[in-house]
């Protein structure tokens, strides 16, 4: 289990760094026309504060894996002991 769960945090280290490098790349890619010209500064200032309070609730694919690692492991536990509770039943 604590395997997963260190698969599961360097997968999400791992595509946030990705994602961050290609911000940076398509960033540095922007023709000076639009990163000088006042009016789409404040746009962008005003989606990124936007996409910031978006970006507390994103969930990301590996957080749902390991969501459903465990709760398969809750139910396969589950399953034994309501086998043992009927192996131990069938025995009175």
């Amino acid at each position: 289990m604590r395997q997963t769960e260190q698969q599961a945090n360097a997968l999400n280290r791992e595509f946030k760094t990705s994602l961050h490098k290609i911000k940076q790349e398509l960033k540095e890619q922007l023709p000076e026309e639009i990163t000088q010209n006042p009016h789409l500064q404040l746009q962008l200032k005003d989606y990124r504060k936007t996409n910031s309070n978006q970006q507390v609730n994103t969930i990301y694919g590996s957080d749902t894996l390991f969501s459903l690692f465990q709760e398969r492991n809750r139910l396969k536990q589950s399953k034994m002991q309501k086998d043992r509770l009927n192996d131990f039943t069938k025995k009175l």
